[in-house]
């Protein structure tokens, strides 16, 4: 045998000295039949490419594609790498706490009444309230009676009302909603704060309020530093040193 059928291990052994194959010959037994497959095998390449005539897809093809926001660096607006790591040990403090005390929670009885996690328009009015009603706060009370799906739901959902603008009060709830997600997360939950990380970033370029904008970079260090996504924030510390060393120069 070559190298290459030495890579795979057979099935099913057979002896090409017990038998002959004729080219063209129709195989009558099984071990004929394990034969002409082998015989075909060997006369196929290893690696096969269609002859296609691709210009005639050359109409379909899509000639925008939207710019990458995390290409797009406002380092005026990133946060000292000694700014960032003490706003993540903080939280890393605050994870500990929860996981230290969610038990203790859990037990207690707790007389706020949850919507359906299916409810989002309940779910978005329990947190952020409504003109008869204020919201309410992201109590440890309350994500305490969260399974980690739950969270991960959560997240989610205030993934979406992002686009209507960031404010403190939806910073708050992602805030607690982090602070309660168990690592190392799931390669599906890792997109999704990725995802979050976009929609943070383009907003961040939008805000003047100097408050909101640390808020945003708050979130930002938690999910690059955090949970492992450094190249959130280190393109643009990189960006930052450059812009400075040009400065000073």
């Amino acid at each position: 045998m070559d190298d290459e059928e030495n890579i795979l291990t057979p099935a099913l052994p057979v002896d090409e000295s017990a038998a002959s194959l004729k080219d063209g010959s129709i195989p009558t037994t099984g071990l004929g039949y394990l034969l002409h497959v082998r015989h075909e095998a060997r006369n196929l390449a290893s690696t096969v490419v269609a002859d296609l005539d691709t210009t005639q897809f050359a109409n379909n093809q899509t000639v925008f594609c939207p710019e990458d926001a995390l290409n797009q660096v406002d380092s005026e607006l990133m946060p000292s790498v000694e700014w960032q790591q003490e706003q993540v040990d903080e939280f890393e403090e605050t994870r500990l706490r929860i996981i230290e005390t969610k038990d203790e929670f859990r037990l207690r009885s707790n007389p706020i009444s949850l919507p359906k996690l299916s409810k989002v328009t309940e779910w978005h009015r329990f947190c952020f309230g409504s003109k008869e009603k204020p919201g309410n706060l992201p109590l440890l009370s309350t994500l305490c009676r969260f399974h980690q799906p739950d969270i991960i739901t959560m997240l989610e959902y205030h993934k979406s009302w992002l686009h209507t603008g960031f404010t403190t009060e939806k910073g708050r709830w992602i805030f607690a909603l982090l602070a309660y997600l168990d690592k190392p997360v799931h390669s599906d939950t890792c997109a999704l704060l990725r995802e979050l990380a976009r929609i943070f970033l383009k907003q961040r370029r939008e805000r003047e309020n100097a408050t909101l904008v640390n808020e945003i970079n708050l979130l930002l260090s938690i999910i690059a530093r955090s949970f492992d996504q450094h190249d959130l924030m280190e393109c643009a510390a990189k960006e930052s040193d450059v812009n400075q060393c040009a400065a000073e120069a």
